[in-house]
């Protein structure tokens, strides 16, 4: 994109540049006219317009590094803003939401309810990649605009994304022994020859539950440090040295 501004000025430049010398020849040879004809002085004018637009194209030039420099900031603040205000927070009401259906479906198990039959179902986790990918690609944008994450907030990050990975496999069970509890429930013979097998899921579900649920507050933990650190958006992230490019 700089690349392509810069030929665009130095193009200008050139047209300006010889339509200034055409004007220039055109009062040479015309000298000897009367200086108080109508012509005369309307090509003085042109000449004078097109020194001005010389400056302003020259101006333009020599003003598009910095110009574009300027835009990329703003589009490094977005990204940071995305990333911090948007992506995090995204994580955290994920596995927040899946908290608490676990928790309806623990009630369910208390009570031998069951009354909602696609609790389960609806928690397969492939959502969970998704909130994680976000915040990957983010990262991968503000990289691109020559942007990473300082030292300091780089290290809560990772912690913070290992705390995301590190939960799925106990929401999962959780989910996966709540579904074949519910397949029990769903026939009274079955609970009655299978009850040795249930209350061995069950002794799973509730251990993996208070599991999900210690994850789950290592989650909250670990995105409170980032929103919590002192400093504005920008100091998020710092520029990247051009041999790291």
């Amino acid at each position: 994109m700089d690349r392509v501004l810069k030929v665009i000025n130095i193009l200008l430049l050139v047209i300006v540049g010889m339509l200034l010398l055409t004007c220039v020849m055109a009062l040479i040879q015309g000298s000897k006219v009367d200086l108080g004809k109508v012509a005369d002085w309307w090509a003085g004018l042109s000449a004078l317009a097109t020194v001005g637009t010389f400056a302003v194209a020259y101006t333009v030039y020599k003003k598009a590094p910095n110009w574009l420099g300027q835009k990329k900031d703003e589009d490094v603040y977005i990204l940071v803003k995305k990333l911090v205000i948007e992506d995090y927070y995204a994580a955290l009401k994920f596995y927040q939401k899946s908290i608490i259906g676990l928790t309806v479906a623990q009630n369910n198990v208390l009570t031998n309810t069951y009354t909602n039959k696609n609790l389960g179902i609806n928690h397969t986790f492939i959502a969970d990649a998704f909130v994680i990918d976000n915040i990957t690609n983010t990262l991968k944008l503000i990289r691109k605009l020559g942007y990473k994450l300082t030292h300091e907030i780089n290290i809560l990050h990772e912690n913070y994304c290992s705390k995301l990975i590190e939960s799925t496999n106990a929401y999962i069970r959780t989910w996966e022994h709540y579904n074949k509890l519910m397949e029990y429930n769903e026939n009274s013979a079955s609970v009655k020859s299978n009850a040795a097998e249930i209350k061995r899921i069950r002794e799973m579900f509730d251990n993996d539950f208070i599991k999900a649920t210690n994850h789950y507050a290592k989650i909250k933990h670990a995105h409170d440090q980032l929103q919590n650190h002192e400093g504005l958006i920008m100091d998020y992230v710092i520029k990247m040295s051009k041999a790291k490019h």
